[in-house]
């Protein structure tokens, strides 16, 4: 096969609407021998189909000789196929995978390149473990999980998916270092707003009294607080007008005190109060 016949070849694939058994682009089942109802390796099928070829199978000693008793001869080679060997893969006809399977003979599925159309003929027999037969239901796990083994389900074997273990260390150092970077964030929003808005002023009540306040003007509002207010009440007003102006976010969303959030904004007023105050 030349680069334009692969080309073209994988482009067909990939385009193809039909589906196998896991719902997914249907596979290549075999193009050694060419398979499939058009002779395309593919276990397609359509109106012109009658038998419905949408089985992909390994060929075993068993069904071949099982499928010559029905008629149907698949060692027999001809002008334009060379008949099969056990171990060749061939798109089988539904119905006939159904019979070798009440026979006890059914041949190894390819869920992958099994057309999902088998569903609607023979139902999912297809997903069931035939007597006398080896066959096992072959998935991938899971994102996040990986394969230990096989277990049994109500007579079929399926992979035993199990979760992946997480290094906790390193999960812990990346949550710190997102919550950090998110963190400093805030810590930069909240600082510069209050940087750039504040005022501070004296007032003599008399020459023994004397404190300083600081205020807010945020267009037509005014927020001050004054050395007579204690930490806690100066935090808090400086709370409540970032919430309002939307510099945070409302701070009953902070319920939890040690919130990093919630930590990390606070610290930042301190600062802030320790510095102008």
């Amino acid at each position: 096969m030349n680069l334009y016949e692969h080309i073209k070849s994988v482009v067909k694939e990939e385009t193809t609407t039909d589906k196998n058994l896991l719902g997914k682009r249907l596979r290549l089942c075999s193009t050694n021998p060419m398979t499939g109802y058009y002779r395309d390796g593919l276990c397609k099928t359509g109106d012109q189909d009658k038998g419905k070829h949408t089985v992909c199978a390994t060929m075993s000693k068993e069904f071949l000789k099982f499928t010559k008793s029905k008629g149907n001869n698949l060692t027999k080679s001809s002008k334009n196929f060379e008949g099969l060997n056990p171990g060749d893969k061939w798109c089988v006809c539904a119905e006939r995978w159904k019979e070798a399977y009440d026979a006890g003979v059914a041949p190894k599925v390819d869920q992958n390149a099994t057309n999902i159309k088998t569903l609607d003929i023979i139902g999912d027999v297809i997903y069931d473990k035939p007597p006398n037969s080896k066959m096992e239901i072959q998935e991938k796990c899971w994102k996040g999980y990986t394969q230990k083994g096989m277990k049994t389900m109500f007579g079929k074997r399926y992979p035993n998916c199990v979760k992946k273990k997480v290094n906790e260390n390193i999960l812990k150092t990346s949550i710190i270092k997102i919550i950090k970077e998110e963190t400093e964030d805030y810590d930069r929003k909240v600082m510069n707003f209050l940087l750039r808005r504040y005022e501070t002023n004296e007032i003599n009540i008399d020459e023994k009294i004397k404190f300083k306040e600081i205020y807010f003007k945020i267009e037509d509002e005014y927020y001050r607080l004054s050395e007579w207010d204690s930490k806690k009440r100066q935090i808090q007003k400086i709370l409540n007008m970032l919430e309002e102006n939307n510099v945070i976010e409302p701070v009953n969303n902070f319920s939890n005190q040690n919130d990093p959030y919630r930590q990390k904004i606070i610290k930042t007023i301190r600062k802030f109060l320790n510095d102008v105050m």
